[in-house]
Parts: C-alpha cells; structure tokens; sequence
C-alpha cells in the first residue's frame, strides 16, 4: 500500500494522520454468545412490503424474545409506544448485515464482552433503514438505549473500552461530516471530535479484527473527490495500563451474562464472570484481557435445553 504524503497533528491527547491516496480496505469483527435475526411474517403493510420483526436469543436458539426498547430516545423524548420487554406491538427492530455495504461487520467484536451496537426504530416492525437512529446494549442484549439520531457505524478499540461512531454512508447517500463520537465509559458520555477542517464523506472505519487497539482508520472522501485516510491515535488519552491485583483496588469489574427470563446469572449449567474496565477509570489495556475471570457449576432449567429429533 503507497503512501502518497502524511501529515501528524495532536489534539485533546488524540493524534491524527493523514494519508492521501490510500487503497480503501475493509476490516470485520466477530461476535459471540448472542444470536438475533429478523423474522419475516406473512402479512404485509399498506405498500406490500414484508413485516420483519427482531428477535434474540440468550441461549443458543432454544428461546426467542423481542428486544427490550428504551423509554426515551438519546434528546429524551418518550417514544411512541412502550413495552417492558417488548412484545409484537412495541418493541426495538434493528437491520441487519445484509443491508451493510460490509457484510462482514456485527454488532459485537470478539474482544468485546456484552456491548453491542445497532441502528433500528422503535415500533410493531421493522421501518426504513433512512429513518433509523442507533441503540446500544452493555449488558449484550437485556437493556438498550438510544446513543445517536441517524443511523451510525461503529468501531470498538481497546477490547470495549473505546468505542467511536461515524456517520452511515452508502452508495446513494453520502453522509458529509468534519467530526467523529466516540466514548470511553461504556455509552456514559459522549465527545465529539473535529477530525477535518471541511465536511467529507466517510466512507468506512476500521481497526485491527479482534477491536484491542486505540488506533482506527477513517477512509473518507473530499468534496472535489479525492479519497484519503485519517488515522485516529488514541493513545495520548492516557499512558497508564490497567492492574487487576489479587489485593487492592482493581481497575476492573465482574459482569456476568443473564437470561432476562430468568433471577439468577446460571446460563447452561454455569455462572460465568467477565472482566470489564470500570468507566470511570483513566487507564488502557495494556495486554489482551482474559474475559472469562471466574466459572461456577449451577442447576440446569427448561431454558437450558432445547429440543432434539433423533
């Protein structure tokens, strides 16, 4: 890949660089443990399009559920209709991956244990993909809430602890920006950073496949059509690794998946405990975490098993 010219500058402990004449180059994330899709229903709607509704399953397909919706939307708006689990008449719809221009992004990376990104609506089915805002989960599935209006792509660094949003692009609609968003406490908070002194097009973000690392690309595209590459450095935001004592104070916590169905943490016969940053610590993962801290046999319920036809 040839470089045709750079250039560094530091702002707010984030580096930038600029590359010019870069070959465009997609990166994808896996996920694990959680399952969704969007089911297609009989009916129809007044224009004849198919009624696709978002299911997920906690226990590897043996139970499905609609996803839960927020409240209130990221301005805090109550939202049109409300449901504690959602159910056929209110629930959250997201798209899936056949409608991304990179087909292998998910919602999830593999270093990344229970956050999740998506872009939907709220209502009784899935709307259109130009009307969705973006959701967020932390606990892989049980709870959402809207971050962004619009529907944004997202990129996770350091193993969760950092994740950045950009504007959705396609190929017939160009979304124009000179900033990013990204998070460093979990969805908590987030800052804007001006990246360009003049809107362009972003055309993809990308980061190393496993999410571990504080640098991204920014494949973008200026007005007079010139392509380009911007590498967000955010290293400078702080020089000092995460500890996890035996003793002490630890710069992490536990979190354990659940079954949102059921009062305890068992999941296939076991509690699982995962290491996670604390969002109001200002340290890096200085190496790749061990998410699986601690496991734990318990007694196995009906959503533990599923059916089987010899």
């Amino acid at each position: 890949m040839a470089r045709c010219s750079s250039n560094h500058f530091l702002r707010n402990g984030i580096v930038l660089t600029f590359f010019s004449g870069l070959a465009r180059r997609a990166s994808s994330s896996g996920s694990d443990g959680m399952s969704s899709t969007n089911h297609t229903f009989d009916a129809a709607d007044k224009k004849g399009n198919k009624i696709l509704r978002t299911e997920i399953s906690h226990n590897d397909g043996s139970q499905w559920a609609y996803l839960p919706p927020p409240k209130v939307d990221v301005n805090g708006k109550a939202y049109g209709c409300s449901s504690t689990y959602g159910d056929e008449k209110c629930a959250l719809h997201l798209h899936h991956y056949t409608e991304r221009l990179d087909k292998k992004k998910t919602f999830s990376a593999a270093s990344v244990a229970g956050l999740m990104f998506g872009y939907g609506n709220i209502g009784s089915s899935l709307g259109p993909i130009e009307e969705a805002d973006t959701f967020m989960t932390t606990d892989a599935g049980i709870t959402w809430k809207s971050v962004k209006k619009g529907a944004w792509t997202w990129q996770y660094g350091d193993q969760g602890s950092i994740v950045v949003l950009v504007p959705r692009s396609t190929e017939d609609e160009k979304a124009k920006t000179k900033s990013i968003s990204y998070t460093t406490n979990e969805g908590k908070d987030w800052k804007d950073f001006e990246f360009s002194q003049e809107e362009v097009t972003i055309l993809d973000i990308t980061s190393i496949r496993t999410g571990s690392s504080r640098n991204f690309l920014l494949w973008c595209r200026s007005s007079d059509g010139k392509t380009f590459s911007v590498n967000l450095d955010f290293t400078g935001l702080t020089d000092r690794p995460c500890v996890n004592p035996e003793s002490g104070d630890s710069d992490y916590y536990l979190w354990s998946p659940t079954h949102p169905l059921q009062d305890n943490e068992c999941l296939f016969g076991h509690v699982s405990k995962y290491l996670r940053k604390k969002t109001d610590r200002n340290c890096y993962n200085d190496h790749r975490i061990e998410h699986l801290y601690a496991i734990s046999n318990c007694t196995c319920t009906r959503a533990d098993y599923e059916w089987y036809v010899a």
